[in-house]
């Protein structure tokens, strides 16, 4: 049987200053983890979709002219 991970608080309840101090902290990992293993983390985020991955395999790609283009805001007014 694994050991039972401690459950963690309700966000709800957190102040502003220690949600803040929580993100920073894992601002902080997140940067020290990507500088120290980025190549082995992509390698893992493509194999593991629940990791937000996506599809390594070329035939699951949608080619250039399959792709939808959406329309940007700009009117038609002079160029800069």
């Amino acid at each position: 049987m694994s050991p039972r991970r401690p459950e963690l608080p309700l966000i709800d309840d957190w102040t502003a200053e220690q949600a803040l101090a929580i993100y920073d902290f894992c601002a902080r990992i997140s940067d020290l983890l990507w500088a120290s293993h980025a190549d082995v983390l992509l390698e893992q985020m493509i194999e593991r979709p629940e990791h937000g991955g996506f599809s390594a395999r070329p035939s699951d790609w949608v080619s250039p002219r399959e792709a939808v283009n959406l329309e940007l805001a700009f009117g038609d007014e002079e160029p800069f």
